[in-house]
């Protein structure tokens, strides 16, 4: 996920302030995909994993806590990539990449939270079989910083769009409205972020 966020803003955005246009942004953007996916492979092949070794009663217990999560990504990137299928369709290539460059520089902020997430996951378990109400207080406070750090920076990207769009080229001003939308939905992908992880690390990542 790291590798797909860092690589669509410098491919996308990068291709684009490098005088490809349009084209190069939905080129970048196609690559970074290609990207994220050859380092997942390598990692997986360097890691030495191999397929477990599991009972029936192990593997219902897997499927079953699988197939919910499978769903909900699937639904996410649906909902997270549908758009850009939609407006290339119907209104081009053009409009296409000024709106993945506005939409990319947009996701590139939550990813910052990413981290945050990981970090604090493995204290949320150890918090919450003290069963001490530990684990509440601690995500209640970490939810509030996160809004406290990321809300300026919402604030900013709806404020200055114009200008962080017309550093890429002035064909891209016209993603303004799509990029002030989406700094909406950055305060709520960055809590997102952060607290998916530590449900995971619970086996309740269902929920």
């Amino acid at each position: 996920t790291g590798v797909e966020f860092v690589a669509k803003v410098l491919f996308a955005v990068g291709l684009a302030w490098l005088g490809y246009g349009v084209a190069g942004a939905l080129k970048g953007y196609a690559l970074a995909l290609a990207l994220a996916t050859l380092a997942a492979l390598i990692v997986f092949l360097r890691s030495g994993l191999a397929w477990p070794h599991l009972d029936r009663q192990e593997w219902r217990s897997l499927v079953s806590y699988s197939i919910p999560l499978i769903v909900t990504g699937a639904g996410f990137m649906i909902y997270t990539e549908l758009d850009n299928v939609m407006i290339y369709y119907y209104m081009g290539a053009k409009s296409a990449g000024v709106y993945s460059i506005a939409i990319n520089m947009a996701r590139a902020i939550p990813f910052i939270a990413s981290p945050i997430g990981l970090a604090a996951a493995p204290v949320v378990v150890k918090l919450y079989h003290r069963e001490d109400g530990g684990a509440a207080d601690f995500v209640g406070r970490l939810i509030k910083y996160i809004v406290a750090g990321f809300f300026p920076a919402a604030a900013a990207l709806y404020v200055f769009a114009p200008k962080l769009l017309g550093i890429v080229g002035e064909e891209y001003v016209a993603g303004v409205p799509a990029l002030r939308v989406m700094s909406v939905f950055v305060l709520s992908l960055s809590m997102a972020t952060v607290t998916v992880p530590m449900l995971d690390y619970l086996g309740k990542a269902r929920a």
